[in-house]
C-alpha cells in the first residue's frame, strides 16, 4: 500500500508522514497491516407509521423538512453576523477651521465660487467652529451662492449669519444688495435702512441703498445717497461714478 501526502512546501519534495519528514512522500511505504474481519451489523429497520400520523424529525434538524440536516439548514440561513458586521468605516475628520481659510482663499487667484461653497459647507457641518467664524462662513458661502446665481440660497446664507451677529451692518448692507437683485425693493430698503441704523457712516450701505432708490425712480435720494457714499469713500470707482453721473444731472 502507498501513501501519498501533500508536501509541507510545494515544489520541495517533503512531506510530513506519521511525524516523520521524508524526502519524497511518494516513496514512503507504509507498513502492513493485519486483516480484521468484523461481523455484519444487522440492518435496520424503519419504524412503522400508523395511518394519518406523521413521521417524526430526525433529531438535531432544525428546519422543518425533515430531509434537510443540521448543517444544511445553517448553511441556508447563513451564520449570524458579528458585532463589527455592516459597520461603515469613520470618515476622515474635516478641519473646520482649515475649511473656512480655504473657502475664503477661492475668491483670490485662481479660486472659484463653486470651491468656496464646498470649503464653506464642510466647515460648517464639521460642527465645531467658533461663532464668529461660523458668521464670516455663512457670509462667505452666501457671497458665493450669489456669484453663481443662487440668490435663494445667499438671502438664507446671511439671514443665518445675521443671527449669530444681528447688528452687523455688513451683512445687512450685503443682504440688501442681494434683495436688490431678486427686484424685491422694499426688503431690501429696509436692511439698508438698519446697516445705517448700525453704522451710520458706512458707505457701502449708502451705495447700495442709492442703487435701490434709482431702481424706485427716487433720484433725489438717490443722489444724496450717492454723494454721501462719495464723501465717505471717495477713492471707490463705483461710488465715484455714480455721485459725478447725478451731480452732473443736477447742474
Amino acid at each position: 500500500m502507498r501513501i501519498r501526502f501533500m508536501p509541507v512546501a510545494v515544489g520541495l519534495g517533503f512531506a510530513f508522514v506519521s511525524g516523520v519528514l521524508a524526502a519524497n512522500a511518494q516513496d514512503f511505504e507504509a507498513p502492513p497491516v493485519e486483516a480484521v474481519v468484523l461481523e455484519e451489523p444487522a440492518p435496520a429497520t424503519e419504524p412503522e407509521v400508523a395511518p394519518g400520523q406523521a413521521e417524526a424529525p430526525e433529531a438535531g434538524v432544525t428546519s422543518d423538512d425533515p430531509s434537510i440536516s443540521e448543517q444544511d439548514a445553517l448553511a441556508e440561513t447563513g451564520p449570524e453576523a458579528g458585532p463589527e458586521a455592516g459597520l461603515e468605516p469613520e470618515p476622515e475628520k474635516v478641519d473646520a477651521i482649515v475649511e473656512n481659510e480655504l473657502c475664503h482663499a477661492q475668491f483670490f487667484g485662481d479660486g472659484t465660487p463653486e470651491q468656496a461653497i464646498i470649503h464653506c459647507t464642510r466647515a460648517l457641518e464639521a460642527g465645531d467652529l467658533p461663532e464668529g467664524d461660523m458668521v464670516t462662513a455663512h457670509v462667505n458661502r452666501g457671497v458665493a451662492y450669489k456669484l453663481t446665481g443662487q440668490l435663494d440660497a445667499a438671502i438664507e446664507d446671511y439671514t443665518k449669519a445675521l443671527e449669530l451677529s444681528p447688528e452687523s451692518g455688513d451683512i445687512y448692507t450685503t443682504r440688501a444688495n442681494a434683495f436688490l437683485e431678486m427686484a424685491q425693493l422694499d426688503a431690501a430698503i429696509n436692511d439698508a435702512n438698519k446697516a445705517l441704523a448700525f453704522n451710520p457712516n458706512y458707505a457701502a450701505a449708502y451705495f447700495v441703498r442709492g442703487r435701490i432708490f434709482e431702481a424706485l425712480g427716487q433720484k433725489g435720494f438717490a443722489r444724496d445717497d450717492f454723494v454721501r457714499a462719495y464723501e465717505l469713500a471717495p477713492d471707490n470707482k463705483d461710488i465715484e461714478e455714480k455721485a459725478w453721473a447725478y451731480g452732473s444731472n443736477q447742474n
